[in-house]
């Protein structure tokens, strides 16, 4: 098995928004209060009727971040805790990751043919590497290479059902400061991809949305 190729990033109330039976429903909410890396590995969704908590995984390399405050546009905010995942050794190892316990089915996010459906991935996110690939929502490899990948790619913001990407040609970059915080999410409507950053349409919408993502690993934060 492949390792997940991610560098170092923050981020804060990652979760992903499906629709379920015809209606648009939270599936995964992370807010990561009170979660202790060394201590335990659990990460509790927090989203209504869950059953599925996630799993810290290398806990040596994630860390927690309290009291930063945020601005974006005009209006500043308080983050609560924030997980800070670090990159495997020599930056290609396994990174620091929550394993959501989900499979890509499960949280309608299997993207060919009649199987394909709307969902809305997002979280608050600080890069801290504009390196080759980041992961905020993504796959670790195992029978096939087609892992879904939302984050970045080359400091640009990047998003992949494999092979049927858009992103790093528009050069939208993921950090205007240093130490900047931005609201990111990654939508699939219909056969198109799409990236908000801070509620704005930044990429997209592009790509065919059609190419099968790998259905036997599940979804990592």
């Amino acid at each position: 098995m492949k390792s997940l190729k991610a560098s170092r990033w923050l981020g804060l109330a990652g979760f992903l928004l499906v629709p379920l039976s015809g209606k648009a429903a939270l599936n995964l909410h992370y807010n990561f209060e009170g979660v202790d890396p060394v201590a335990d590995p659990n990460v509790p969704n927090v989203a209504a009727g869950a059953t599925v908590n996630g799993t810290l995984n290398n806990p040596a390399k994630v860390t927690t971040l309290t009291g930063t405050i945020i601005t974006v546009g005009t209006s500043r905010y308080a983050l609560g805790t924030s997980l800070s995942f670090n990159s495997g050794d020599g930056d290609n190892g396994e990174a620091g990751h929550v394993d959501t316990g989900f499979l890509p089915a499960d949280l309608g996010m299997t993207n060919g043919d009649e199987w394909n459906r709307d969902y809305t991935a997002m979280a608050w996110v600080q890069f801290t590497s504009t390196t080759g690939d980041n992961m905020i929502f993504g796959q670790l490899t195992g029978v096939t290479d087609n892992v879904l990948h939302h984050g970045s790619r080359n400091g640009s913001l990047h998003s992949a059902h494999w092979g049927d990407d858009i992103g790093p040609d528009q050069s939208v970059v993921v950090n205007s400061l240093p130490g900047t915080w931005h609201h990111l999410a990654y939508t699939n409507s219909g056969s198109t991809q799409s990236i908000y950053r801070d509620g704005v349409l930044v990429v997209g919408p592009g790509a065919t949305g059609t190419n099968i993502t790998n259905s036997v690993t599940n979804i990592l934060v």
